[in-house]
């Protein structure tokens, strides 16, 4: 948006506390996300901010608390598993990349080194 001075102005859906959990972070962005999925949308769940800033944590978690991306996985499949299989086709395909340096690597396959 442009905003009355000539300037941008962004408008922000919602700021996590530094105190939210993961399970807090998918509920307000991931479920959403798999909920359009499901109703036949494209889905996109982009963490954008400085280095250091915590958006590999929240992506991807760790084992004792998973992060936005394996739980979406998860709620995607468990609703594959239990939809009807007659009637319903399922079609899944998925991106993790990063953008660093103006460079997308993608992070489902080793990189090699330069």
């Amino acid at each position: 948006r442009v905003a009355a001075d000539g300037g941008v102005a962004f408008r922000f859906a919602h700021v996590f506390d530094t105190a939210a959990t993961q399970a807090e972070v998918y509920a307000r962005v991931g479920a959403p996300c798999v909920d359009a999925v499901l109703a036949g949308y494209n889905g996109c769940v982009l963490a954008y901010g400085q280095t250091g800033a915590g958006k590999t944590y929240t992506m991807g978690g760790t084992p004792d608390e998973p992060g936005v991306l394996p739980r979406v996985l998860n709620a995607l499949f468990d609703a594959v598993h239990a939809a009807p299989r007659a009637d319903v086709d399922f079609e899944c395909r998925a991106s993790y990349v990063q953008i660093y340096n103006e460079t997308v690597y993608d992070l489902l396959v080793e990189q090699q080194p330069p």
